[in-house]
C-alpha cells in the first residue's frame, strides 16, 4: 500500500474511535488527514449514517471514487456536492442524502 507523504497512522485511529463514541448528530466532519483517509473511512459503518456534511481533502493514492465506494458500504448515502482543487490534492464537499 503507496502512503501520503506526511501519513500519522494514529490520526485515523483516533478519529475513528472519537466518532464511534460521540452519539450525536455530526452536522459537519471536517477532515484533512494527510493520507489516511482510507483508514478513516474503511471504519465509518458505526458512525457515517450520523453525519451530515462531509468537507474533505482527499490524498492520493486515495481517490474520490474510492472514498464515495466506501462510504455506500458502510450504509452511508452521500452525493458528491463540489469539488474543487488545492494544489494537486481535491476538496470536497459531500452531503448526506437521507438527512
Amino acid at each position: 500500500m503507496q502512503i501520503a507523504e506526511g501519513y500519522n497512522p494514529f490520526v485515523a485511529d483516533f478519529a475513528a474511535q472519537r466518532l464511534r463514541l460521540d452519539a450525536g448528530a455530526i452536522d459537519l466532519l471536517k477532515c484533512d488527514i494527510e493520507g489516511a483517509e482510507r483508514e478513516l473511512f474503511e471504519r465509518c459503518a458505526s458512525w457515517i449514517t450520523r453525519v451530515r456534511l462531509i468537507a474533505i481533502e482527499v490524498h492520493a493514492p486515495f481517490v474520490v471514487g474510492e472514498l464515495m465506494s466506501l462510504i455506500a458500504a458502510a450504509g452511508g448515502e452521500f452525493e458528491l456536492l463540489s469539488t474543487s482543487r488545492q494544489g494537486r490534492n481535491p476538496l470536497c464537499l459531500l452531503r448526506n442524502c437521507a438527512d
